[in-house]
């Protein structure tokens, strides 16, 4: 929660995955204030919806799971439904693919 007001006025300038870290950071917070959780919502719709094709492709699920149950963790309403269809949409090909699930330890 302390790092949280620094980081959040550079969120548009870290890299779609250093993004996603954040978004997913930010969910561990014990209790976060009715701003964080509006900053963080506000991060993944605005910020990272657009930017989800340019997750590179080896750690994908990883980071698309980190930043959509980070943002499930910390709300349950309606503003980010159509971030979590965007990534429901990439993440089910990798996800049916054959071989080693892409998200085993």
């Amino acid at each position: 929660l302390n790092a949280w007001p620094h980081l959040q006025p550079h969120l548009a300038e870290l890299p779609p995955g250093e993004l996603a870290d954040a978004i997913w950071a930010a969910s561990g917070m014990p209790k976060p204030t009715r701003d964080v959780v509006l900053e963080v919502e506000e991060a993944a719709i605005v910020l990272m919806a657009p930017k989800l094709r340019q997750l590179p492709e080896d750690d994908l699920a990883v980071r698309l799971y980190r930043c959509l149950y980070g943002l499930a963790r910390m709300m349950a309403g309606p503003r980010c439904q159509d971030f979590r269809k965007k990534v429901e949409k990439l993440l089910e090909p990798l996800l049916l693919r054959r071989g080693p699930s892409p998200l085993l330890p």
